[in-house]
């Protein structure tokens, strides 16, 4: 979550509450009721976005360990077959390079792989049994791939959901900064002749900066030339 977006909303609640504190001194007028409720509206907005970007944040984090898991589990059962096939190669020439396994490979590139294994397996699916897999290995390889498939969906559409939430508070806080930009003059003018007032508002309207730290100069060369 970005650190300056949640500085911004305390802000912007801060800057809420100083209108509701000082509501009965504020002028009915439309656009300056307008522009208190446009900022209570990014405020919720940006409450709500950031809750999403949380909770997609920890969904990928999630789908990224399902991910793992279920890419073992598919990729022990394509070694398994490989293996099986490399000693069938024995008898039935050519089987070694039809199962050969990637050096590396994309998500999706395991994917693929996989589902030509269990293409090209299923019409040898007897001598893989009497080689000693399971009856159900055909079955047990395509649920690893549903599995690994689901798993890759998962992570994208939390992914997806992540980066939505976080153009959303964006949006949100730009709305707020304007409304802060507005209130600004109108505080201003409305309680110019009141500093106790103008007081309290610099301190609700102020938005903290994170401060960045000077590079050290470097030190002086003293070595004797």
């Amino acid at each position: 979550m970005n650190d300056q977006a949640i500085r911004d909303l305390e802000t912007f609640i801060h800057i809420r509450d100083f209108c509701t504190t000082h509501a009965d001194r504020f002028p009915k007028d439309t656009h300056i009721q307008a522009v208190i409720g446009e900022l209570g509206t990014a405020i919720t907005d940006m409450e709500t976005h950031m809750a999403a970007q949380d909770s997609g944040k920890r969904s990928v984090k999630e789908g990224t360990k399902l991910k793992s898991v279920a890419h073992t589990a598919l990729r022990e059962a394509l070694e398994a077959i490989s293996r099986t096939a490399r000693a069938m190669a024995l008898k039935v020439p050519g089987l070694e390079d039809k199962f050969r396994l990637p050096r590396s490979a994309s998500s999706q590139g395991w994917l693929t792989v996989a589902r030509a294994f269990a293409q090209d397996a299923a019409p040898l699916k007897a001598e893989f049994v009497r080689r000693g897999l399971p009856e159900s290995f055909l079955a047990d390889l395509q649920a690893d791939i549903n599995e690994y498939e689901q798993a890759l969906n998962q992570r994208t559409q939390s992914k997806g959901s992540h980066v939505a939430a976080t153009v959303a508070i964006n949006e949100a806080d730009e709305r707020g900064m304007n409304c802060k930009l507005e209130l600004d003059a109108i505080v201003r003018n409305i309680f110019h002749a009141d500093p106790v007032t103008l007081a309290e508002w610099t301190s609700a309207s102020h938005v903290v900066r994170p401060k960045h730290k000077r590079k050290a100069a470097p030190a002086p060369d003293t070595t004797t030339k």
